[in-house]
Order: C-alpha cells, then structure tokens, then sequence
C-alpha cells in the first residue's frame, strides 16, 4: 500500500508485484476501508483445507 500512497499507479504496482491490478485494487480499498486491520486476510469462502494426516514409518 505504500507504493500506492507514494503515488505510484495501480497498474505499475500490480507489474512490480506481479499480481494483477483488481488484487491491488482489492488490498488497497481494505487499506482505505480499515486502515491496517484491512491488511488481515479475510476468512474464505467454502469448507475450510484439510492438512493430510503424516504417517509414521516404522
């Protein structure tokens, strides 16, 4: 977000970062939203990800 608010475009910062320009648009309206609370990843949609169960050998 700081290379956002150091006037950079959106476009120059999603290429630098390569992401694309809504997922710097998205980051960046939760930043003005919510300051730095909107920085935090939101909950996803969906059943959350199952860690497969490590097997021991032996």
């Amino acid at each position: 977000m700081l290379e956002c608010t150091d006037g950079h475009a959106i476009a120059e910062v999603a290429r630098r970062f390569r992401i694309t320009a809504d997922t710097v648009r998205t980051w960046r309206r939760r930043f003005l939203e919510r300051r730095l609370d909107g920085l935090c990843d939101e909950p996803r949609p969906g059943v959350p990800r199952k860690t497969p169960t490590r097997m021991s050998s032996g």
